[in-house]
């Protein structure tokens, strides 16, 4: 699966780090005219400070919306051409069995889409501070983060346990939603016709279908878990262990789903 997953970074790193360069670029360009002030005596250059200024913004918005809109379609396109398009036929030659495709898929997109977050959070931050301010930010934070968990360190073991458990929520909620997507393709694509619409119903589908289940569930323990949170922090991690169930039951679902039509309903013409 190691060997799927290095091939599929490989597949989908170029257009991905290009933009991500591009965006990190038009970061410092932002930086030098957005921390310049206009007021000089010259106009020409007041003029050019917020003409550039701009034009960086612009182009600032643009590479964002194309870091995260190529995040989804990279996502999306990979899992339709290389297991429902023409290269299905291949890749369901090689020796390895179909959950490990999926299960690399999804891994590299997750990958993918923390990493598109963490590339528009750089290139924010680099837009109002130097490079020195930011590696001593950052640097000071991780210290004293790394501080915080140590054993005597100011948190206390149910913290600790809470900031797990809402890292583990956010981990859980990517995975579900990008294994909803591929079930949606995978259902959509049992269709003879209208495969797209096929695939759209699927997805709102499976997300309404979640949040009845969730509200119902929520709905039906609430008198149980009035005491959790008024219990706190540890009560809370209480409800978060709840709600971390219910999203690894959904994206297992999700993948079993995926993975049964494609073991024994794909059809690849």
């Amino acid at each position: 699966m190691l060997k799927l997953i290095k091939y599929e970074l490989r597949a989908t790193a170029r257009p991905l780090l290009s933009l991500y360069i591009m965006l990190l670029l038009i970061s410092v360009f932002n930086h030098f005219f957005w921390t310049r002030e206009v007021g000089s005596t010259n106009e020409t250059i007041d003029f050019l400070i917020s003409l550039f200024g701009i034009i960086g913004s612009v182009l600032f918005a643009f590479l964002i919306s194309a870091v995260l809109a190529l995040t989804v379609a990279l996502m999306i396109q990979r899992f339709y051409r290389n297991l429902l398009g023409d290269e299905g036929y291949l890749m369901f030659t090689l020796p390895v069995p179909t959950w490990k495709l999926i299960a690399s898929k999804a891994v590299v997109s997750a990958v993918w889409v923390i990493a598109s977050f963490i590339a528009v959070a750089l290139a924010g931050m680099m837009v109002s501070m130097s490079m020195q301010d930011i590696f001593h930010s950052a640097g000071a934070g991780l210290l004293e983060l790394f501080a915080a968990f140590l054993p005597g360190g100011t948190l206390s073991p149910a913290e600790k346990l809470f900031s797990f458990q809402v890292l583990l929520t956010f981990v859980l909620l990517l995975f579900d939603v990008i294994l909803a997507v591929y079930a949606s393709i995978a259902i959509g694509h049992l269709w003879q016709r209208h495969r797209i619409l096929g695939a759209f119903l699927a997805f709102n589908g499976i997300w309404i279908l979640a949040v009845v289940i969730l509200v119902n569930v929520l709905y039906h323990l609430i008198g149980v878990m009035k005491p959790w949170v008024d219990d706190g922090v540890s009560g809370i991690n209480g409800l978060l262990s709840l709600v971390n169930c219910m999203g690894l039951i959904g994206a297992a679902a999700c993948f079993f789903v995926t993975l049964r039509i494609l073991s024994r309903k794909l059809n690849l013409e």
